[in-house]
């Protein structure tokens, strides 16, 4: 476990592992990394409502600090990557929330479109983010990965917790992109953090334009929660609503039916404008019928 192998700072961290309703053996494999390693503050938390928001309050309410370093179940961090974050907020004290890089560990070299889609600028991946270089302040339309970010237990209560994003395998909401809104329209100061690198691991499996193509359901849901969240919702707004997702990516949906077989990257990228507006349209659909999306949507506060 790549925390364990973490340089801290002066007084130490925790590590808090949580569980977010597995039906494998982690609770097992936990109290053995526990046994083996009594040195070191470990602790395993049980989380079983599914979600991802779910499991990252449950470990914001079992910590007992006040700077809280999130890293996803499939990344590993370098041996700086909490000393760097403390380090960073101990010397920005205005400093609210920050991301580090998310650099990528394929399983096998990637094909040339996927090497193309990078050297054509696309930042921010499916797969985690390239590294952007020696900056404290992000840019007014820069933002961090969840799986690699750091923010300050108070900053999470006051700007009303992660959004939920994913429910199982259902796409619900903004994540940690509409707490970091939230964040910007308070002109609250978040921060990039080159030394804190930590590394994702990409299976072939990910190695799929389909995979490309269907991952910008995040964008497009996250987008229209923002869009929506207590707004009002009478006919006239979604009319208006349906008519601005219509004029805005009809163009992308002929495009895409004439690049439907391609492999290339620029084709890849008009398939996946096209399934972002129709991603928008089905969630369009979930405002009318689903009293749980309208819940969420009326909701002032998600957490922790």
């Amino acid at each position: 476990m790549s925390l364990l192998r973490c340089n801290g700072c002066d007084e130490g961290f925790e590590v808090i592992v949580v569980d977010n309703a597995s039906s494998d053996d982690t609770a097992a494999a936990i109290a053995r990394l526990i046994r083996d390693h009594p040195d070191r503050e470990l602790r395993y938390v049980a989380e079983f409502r599914l979600g991802l928001h779910h499991a990252r309050h449950a470990g914001a309410r079992a910590a007992r600090s006040d700077l809280l370093l999130y890293l996803d179940d499939d990344a590993e961090a370098e041996s700086g990557w909490v000393s760097a974050y403390a380090v960073a907020f101990a010397d920005h004290p205005e400093m609210v929330a920050a991301g580090g890089p998310l650099l990528l560990r394929w399983e096998s070299h990637p094909p040339p479109w996927v090497t193309d889609m990078i050297s054509g600028n696309w930042f921010c991946l499916p797969l985690g983010f390239l590294d952007r270089g020696e900056e404290f302040l992000l840019e007014p339309n820069g933002h961090f990965w969840g799986g690699n970010m750091a923010i300050r237990t108070d900053a999470l209560s006051r700007f009303g917790g992660f959004r939920p994003d994913m429910i199982g395998s259902g796409v619900v909401g903004s994540g940690e992109w509409g707490l970091q809104e939230a964040m910007r329209r308070a002109e609250a100061e978040i921060g990039w953090i080159p030394a804190a690198r930590a590394w994702h691991w990409v299976p072939n499996a990910k190695l799929d334009p389909r995979y490309f193509e269907r991952w910008v359901r995040w964008d497009s849901t996250a987008r229209m929660f923002e869009r929506w969240h207590e707004a009002p919702r009478d006919v006239r707004a979604i009319g208006r609503d349906f008519r601005r997702i219509v004029r805005s990516n009809w163009r992308s949906w002929l495009g895409a039916v004439g690049v439907r077989r391609a492999h290339d990257a620029r084709a890849i990228e008009v398939r996946s404008q096209a399934w972002k507006g129709l991603y928008e349209l089905e969630y369009l659909w979930k405002i009318i019928t689903r009293p749980d999306i309208r819940a969420l949507l009326d909701a002032d506060t998600f957490g922790p």
